[in-house]
């Protein structure tokens, strides 16, 4: 059994710790604990820590996670034994997340798994192939106060007659930069006008819509996009129409168009929109 240190003693590994170490003294029921949301394909993420035990002997702690890509919570763990934890981090291994797609929080607590009982946070934010969280150094981030992943997504295609509906996935917050889809009418003579709705999965709290009449027989593509002043139409083939500025969207809110008078021949198509993607968290 390692002996508690005397005072001396815990002086003297403060020393062999290094200059301006912290003084965290581990029991052997503490654990070392790396929670990670992710959202990006082939991750794996290590949880790494060292200490000084009371003979001043540095010893290393270390496991791997591959985290699921669904946002919700991927746990790994190390309990590093009695010592002075003097470093700890969350270290990338493998995969190419964008800033923002991988958050990650280092934590200490009492007991393990499904008996773990946090009792401080160490360090907190999002990790990439050159970004680490890390203790001592690195600040506690929440997973909205990054910069956010820039992500050009491809939307799916709906049947003939059929609106376009996208939803944010579960765990993320998505803020909405633009959006362009293209719309083919068919030949039954009606005027079409295109609207893009933002609603919160039921209720509708925007609706913008663009700047031409489009008959039948044409092809015309359509984007939304923040920073345009106003509805405007390009030679008849493009139509451009204002996002709010800054607006975020979360999970199980839509982007769906609403078009008056779309005939059952009538199809949209060529769907992408681009969004600056956060984890919130499931």
């Amino acid at each position: 059994m390692i002996p508690e240190p005397t005072e001396n003693r815990y002086l003297d590994q403060l020393e062999l710790a290094g200059p301006g170490s912290p003084t965290r003294w581990l029991t052997d029921t503490e654990t070392l604990r790396l929670t990670v949301f992710n959202a990006a394909a082939s991750v794996r993420v290590a949880l790494r820590g060292r200490k000084v035990d009371c003979y001043g002997e540095s010893k290393f702690a270390s496991n791997e996670l591959v985290p699921t890509t669904n946002r919700a919570a991927s746990i790994v763990e190390v309990q590093p034994g009695a010592g002075w934890l003097v470093g700890a981090a969350a270290i990338l291994l493998a995969g190419a997340p964008l800033d923002g797609q991988t958050y990650a929080v280092l934590s200490l607590g009492i007991g393990s798994s499904g008996n773990f009982t946090e009792t401080e946070v160490l360090a907190a934010g999002t990790v990439t192939s050159a970004k680490r969280i890390a203790w001592p150094g690195s600040t506690i981030l929440g997973p909205l106060e990054c910069r956010g992943a820039l992500r050009s997504i491809a939307g799916t295609t709906p049947g003939a007659g059929v609106e376009i509906t996208e939803t944010i996935p579960t765990g993320a917050r998505d803020e909405l930069i633009a959006f362009r889809a293209q719309l083919v009418t068919s030949a039954t003579v009606a005027n079409r006008v295109a609207q893009l709705i933002l609603d919160d999965g039921a209720a509708i709290f925007t609706e913008i819509a663009a700047g031409l009449v489009q008959a039948a027989s044409l092809t015309i593509r359509y984007d939304w996009a923040q920073g345009y002043p106003q509805p405007t139409a390009v030679q008849a083939i493009d139509a451009l129409a204002p996002l709010p500025i800054g607006n975020e969207l979360g999970a199980g809110y839509r982007m769906r168009s609403s078009t008056l008078n779309i005939q059952a021949g009538d199809q949209w198509s060529a769907v992408q929109y681009l969004v600056r993607e956060r984890i919130e968290g499931a």
